[in-house]
């Protein structure tokens, strides 16, 4: 699982960054080879301006499925990324326990090997 977040804007320290990474990590270890990468956007929209304008982005690819982008708007960002990163770990939780199922040539329903 490869592991990277953009902060073009600076708004986090290291120990944010640390933080951030050691989340991701034990949220998403569970999950194994079904996650190729995950990529955290961190920004501040309106600029210095303040109010609800911080946005962390978190994109989760997956391996033969679709992958999964999580959204949080608020006004601090030490709020943001835990939020984000538990919303996408659930997405991808859900994503990777549905069973996936084929039409058979009879017409039912069977599981796909």
């Amino acid at each position: 699982m490869k592991f990277f977040l953009n902060d073009k804007q600076r708004l986090l320290g290291e120990a944010a960054i640390e933080r951030a990474e050691n989340r991701v990590y034990a949220a998403f270890s569970k999950y194994g080879d079904s996650v190729k990468s995950i990529e955290i956007t961190v920004q501040d929209v309106n600029g210095p301006r303040g109010g609800v304008d911080k946005v962390c982005r978190v994109l989760v690819r997956l391996r033969r499925r679709k992958d999964i982008v999580v959204t949080v708007n608020d006004a601090s960002v030490s709020k943001i990324i835990p939020a984000a990163i538990e919303r996408a770990a659930r997405s991808v939780g859900r994503q990777v326990n549905r069973r996936e199922y084929r039409i058979q040539p009879t017409g039912r329903l069977a599981l796909k090997a």
